[in-house]
């Protein structure tokens, strides 16, 4: 396996990683919160140019899984596990940690499966310099709505993808997807949820949910998942990704991902990310048609 250490300038557009918390803030006002410069990832670029779109007649399915070498009994994970349960004990201990699942308790940042699987890393395509994903909506396979809850005192899921808009072939602009993302507080107090760099900070109430406006995740030119800050209970932590093609997964407890529907028998590169800003990935491959693309990933701790 070739891990990706850096892409030369002439030929790639850089990643820009940026390992930020995600949270629940206790102001009201639906001002942003954050740095401007945390935004969406994106994919392709123009080099200067107008970009032309990747065109292909075949398409195929590309899974694998991405492990670790760090073991799930490592003494630091529980030491993590420790601190995370002392910060809950401070503020409604009754809901977030007698009534949560043990999931919901334990570090976040390491999610380790028997055999090393790894959970919520973000596995992507990303087109080459010049070059961008052309995509058909009505064609491609992504949800409708997506939804970020907050049952106890964690965000579920910890680690998600968003694809919003959509860049047609004739390079008119991007367009919407119609994707819906919906913030929801099924917990039994009020939570906050701040959109880092995006200008969404608001109260969800419990029980309650916000649909969040079109426009308001929306992909850039920076590959790195927006951000939430909380300060109502500051050890909740997560990550949005938002894209302008569906070519992305979150790996599941199992380290296992798969992403239908490539493009084919075209170079383009594979990036891995996870939160603790390790990464791993395959620059100028070319997948083949069919359900035979196999990739497996490996991700350590730094």
């Amino acid at each position: 396996m070739r891990r990706i250490a850096m892409w030369s300038a002439a030929a790639m557009l850089p990643i820009a990683l940026a390992s930020t918390i995600v949270g629940c803030s206790g102001g009201t006002s639906t001002g942003g919160g954050g740095s401007p410069t945390n935004a969406a990832p994106t994919t392709g670029g123009s080099g200067g140019g107008k970009p032309t779109a990747i065109v292909t007649k075949e398409t195929g399915t590309l899974k694998g899984k991405v492990t670790t070498k760090l073991s799930k009994s490592d003494p630091s994970l529980a030491e993590a596990t420790k601190t995370l349960r002392a910060e809950m004990d401070k503020k409604d201990a009754e809901h977030c940690v007698k009534e949560a699942p043990e999931d919901q308790k334990e570090q976040q940042t390491w999610r380790i499966g028997d055999d090393g699987g790894l959970a919520n890393a973000v596995v992507y395509l990303k087109a080459p310099q010049g070059k961008f994903f052309s995509v058909e909506p009505d064609k491609a396979k992504f949800d409708k709505e997506k939804v970020l809850d907050q049952p106890h005192c964690a965000f579920v899921p910890h680690v998600m993808v968003l694809f919003p808009e959509y860049r047609p072939a004739d390079g008119s602009g991007k367009k919407s997807t119609g994707q819906k993302f919906v913030i929801k507080n099924s917990a039994k107090m009020d939570h906050n949820t701040d959109l880092l760099g995006t200008g969404f900070n608001q109260i969800v109430n419990a029980g309650k949910d916000i649909n969040v406006d079109e426009g308001v995740v929306k992909p850039s030119s920076k590959t790195q998942p927006i951000t939430l800050k909380c300060s109502i209970h500051t050890y909740m932590t997560g990550y949005v990704f938002s894209f302008d093609h569906p070519y992305a997964a979150v790996t599941n407890a199992k380290g296992e991902y798969e992403i239908p529907n490539v493009p084919a028998d075209v170079p383009l590169d594979i990036v891995v990310w996870h939160e603790s800003e390790s990464k791993d990935g395959k620059s100028g491959v070319t997948l083949k048609a069919g359900d035979n693309n196999k990739m497996d990933f490996s991700i350590e701790k730094k």
